[in-house]
């Protein structure tokens, strides 16, 4: 067994983000506590809540935001199952790309958020709300 974790998120559209040489990874429960991995972590499978899944690295700590979803721990390494990304996260730092299709479903999340409030109710900022992520949506390649 090494002295590092191997981390892996994932989403229904694909691998967000891979990490060879982890340190500690910060997730929290559905019980509302925290659940901190080390390298040689017993083994676990656990149900997380919406936020920010916390990768601590040689280089730093990135914190990539994430919907609910599921951690299975072992020993060197930590795969986290999420329904979707939460928003941006600064994948430079990551060394990983992330690609426009996740960055188009989270548009395509907010827009449908934004439509679903306007017809559910009166408000003056869905309508130009929803004119902006058109507009970022028909900008995308």
């Amino acid at each position: 067994m090494s002295g590092a974790l191997s981390v892996t998120i994932v989403t229904p559209e694909g691998r967000l983000l891979e990490v060879q040489q982890a340190q500690k990874v910060r997730v929290r429960l559905a019980d509302g506590g925290w659940l901190s991995v080390y390298p040689r972590h017993a083994p676990l499978i656990g149900e997380i809540l919406p936020g920010a899944v916390q990768i601590t690295t040689a280089e730093g700590e990135i914190a990539v935001p994430v919907g609910p979803g599921l951690v299975q721990v072992l020993p060197d390494q930590v795969l986290v199952l999420v329904d979707r990304s939460e928003g941006a996260f600064d994948a430079g730092s990551a060394g990983v790309d992330v690609g426009d299709g996740l960055r188009f479903e989270r548009l395509a999340h907010e827009l449908l958020s934004v439509l679903r409030a306007g017809r559910d109710g009166p408000g003056q900022a869905g309508p130009a709300l929803g004119s902006e992520l058109l507009d970022e949506l028909n900008r995308m390649p």
